[in-house]
């Protein structure tokens, strides 16, 4: 058929108790396009299946700071301060997307030296000039100020060793209000 596109199949994980609930959906959907209801071997993209997964638990997990927060990071004077906006200012033009620290250093003007600088002094910076800002409610970080930016390991990522970091779309579109749609 003449401009007709095969279904893409990706891993998705789904909680047990709803799985067949999902398959029938899957099937019910395919059928109804007239393709087959099950992938054959190597339709499926696997790509990075668990690093996938937990950068998406740590963009939902990166609670969204209050807007008025937001503008103050932006409008501080504090290298930290200055630095991080640099960084989210890349980020939140790729929402949802992960950027390791030597794709954010080469995306924007922070040297390697100045981003890690500026990583190490965030948690105390906030906890000097700001307040209500989202809490970590899990150890090892119970209690502490959540950072603006979602963060995870590449460990833990599957990928190169070193800190991951991004913007979920919400955190992004009122980073982008307050920076006046960079």
């Amino acid at each position: 058929m003449k401009g007709y596109k095969m279904t893409e199949w990706v891993l998705v994980p789904v909680p047990t108790e709803v799985h067949e609930v999902v398959m029938n959906l899957v099937s019910k959907n395919q059928k109804d396009r007239g393709e087959r209801t099950w992938p054959a071997p190597g339709e499926i993209s696997s790509g990075n299946v668990i690093g996938d997964i937990v950068w998406q638990g740590a963009l939902e997990e990166t609670e969204p700071w209050p807007t008025s927060a937001l503008a103050q990071l932006a409008d501080g004077r504090s290298l930290p301060a200055q630095r991080w906006t640099i960084a989210m200012d890349f980020c939140a033009k790729h929402p949802s997307e992960r950027f390791g620290t030597s794709e954010i250093v080469e995306n924007t003007d922070l040297t390697l030296n100045e981003w890690r600088d500026a990583c190490r002094k965030l948690t105390a910076h906030l906890r000097a000039n700001y307040e209500g800002l989202p809490k970590w409610t899990r150890e090892p970080y119970l209690g502490e100020d959540i950072w603006p930016l979602a963060t995870a390991s590449g460990r833990n990522l599957h990928e190169d060793l070193q800190v991951y970091f991004g913007m979920a779309e919400e955190q992004a579109k009122c980073w982008r209000d307050v920076r006046g749609q960079i």
